[in-house]
């Protein structure tokens, strides 16, 4: 999740720029540069301004509403998704950009001091990925219609790129990681066919942003990846088993553990 939350003891809204006196009613994201030294510079310092990333506008701040109980009490979540992944940023909030929820409208009372907040945002290798199984699926655009919806050949991580059946096989392979039991003479240099085990072939998906998952063939080492925006849909096969990506690992956040199957009594 690509954002952050601040707290404050009381319920907040966010002011509009133009009800500030004299201080800036803006909410900054900064990148803490290469070394990953948060603070190592001050915030006004013109060298300062070369890492900025932006000013985040209304759009990006969800207040939580104070009328609602279930709401955390004076939270205010804040869009970084501007904050590279594998990155570590600096969140300025400063000085009047809030006010008291009950405050008067013409003449709120505006929080009086500059919240940072630092923070690190973890990579898509570090955040994990899960993978469903769903037997005898296939990409809608696959199977017997080519290989439309998979990423293609061109697109392929050098890593992924090592594993292509046509390169790898196609002139003989020797060694444990070949695979090459899912190698077809038919296959061309432009068919993104994988001769993998299954573990690879999820290790490849899960590091390339645009994979969203991979057919694995029933019964040998041969492995596609699903490309996003291409492969939408999946159809019935009677050739693979489809893997869908889903990000975050299992049982690993409170929301997995929100369902209930039954109670068992000892």
């Amino acid at each position: 999740d690509a954002s952050v939350a601040v707290y404050f003891t009381e319920h907040v809204r966010l002011l509009p720029t133009t009800a500030a006196a004299d201080d800036d009613t803006t909410i900054t994201l900064r990148d803490c540069g290469p070394d990953m030294l948060c603070g190592s510079k001050l915030w006004d310092d013109a060298t300062s301004a070369d890492d900025r990333i932006t000013t985040l506008t209304h759009g990006d701040v969800v207040v939580s509403d104070g009328t609602a109980r279930a709401k955390p009490f004076g939270r205010v979540d804040i869009d970084v998704a501007g904050c590279s992944p594998g990155r570590k940023c600096e969140l300025v909030v400063a000085a009047g950009t809030f006010a008291d929820i009950g405050d008067d409208v013409a003449t709120p009372r505006r929080t009086n001091a500059r919240q940072v907040v630092y923070f690190h945002r973890g990579s898509a290798a570090e955040e994990g990925s899960t993978f469903v199984k769903h037997e005898h699926t296939s990409c809608a655009q696959g199977d017997n219609y080519g290989y439309a919806g998979y990423i293609q050949v061109s697109e392929l991580s050098p890593a992924a790129a090592m594993d292509l059946c046509h390169s790898k096989c196609g002139m003989g392979c020797v060694g444990s990681r070949c695979f090459c039991d899912g190698y077809d003479e038919t296959m061309t240099a432009s068919d993104p066919v994988l001769c993998a085990s299954a573990e690879p072939c999820r290790n490849a998906c899960e590091a390339d942003p645009m994979c969203v998952g991979f057919d694995m063939h029933v019964s040998k080492s041969q492995c596609l990846l699903a490309r996003a925006h291409t492969c939408t849909a999946t159809q019935r096969s009677a050739q693979y088993h489809h893997h869908a990506r889903h990000h975050g690992r299992a049982c690993t956040s409170p929301g997995d553990f929100k369902v209930s199957d039954g109670a068992l009594h000892v």
